[in-house]
């Protein structure tokens, strides 16, 4: 995948459940919005681990990726693929790195 955005240097524990909000405005193309449906995240554990898929909540151009709980310490990826209402197909990806020490 070919992100326009990747967000590291994030950390939580495993019991934690953090709300990571991506904030679209700044980057709607002219008409745009970002779509009440349609987003694709997926989490992606450390070696071992199952992937599973996110439900976002979408607010007005934000997008809030609930995280957690997790059961493996380690780097976690979510791959977040936001859709615009009135853009001609265009998804912005971006990925979230969290860092699960303990």
């Amino acid at each position: 995948m070919n992100y326009n955005i990747v967000f590291s240097g994030l950390r939580q524990g495993k019991s934690a459940v953090e709300q990571y909000t991506l904030d679209c405005t700044n980057n709607l193309p002219s008409g745009a919005s970002v779509s009440a449906t349609g987003h694709t995240i997926t989490h992606t554990p450390p070696t071992g681990g199952t992937a599973t898929t996110i439900t976002p909540t979408v607010s007005g151009n934000k997008v809030t990726v609930p995280f957690g709980t997790v059961d493996k310490t380690g780097l976690h990826f979510i791959d977040v693929v936001i859709s615009y209402a009135n853009a001609s197909g265009l998804k912005p990806q971006v990925r979230l790195e969290v860092d699960v020490p303990f």
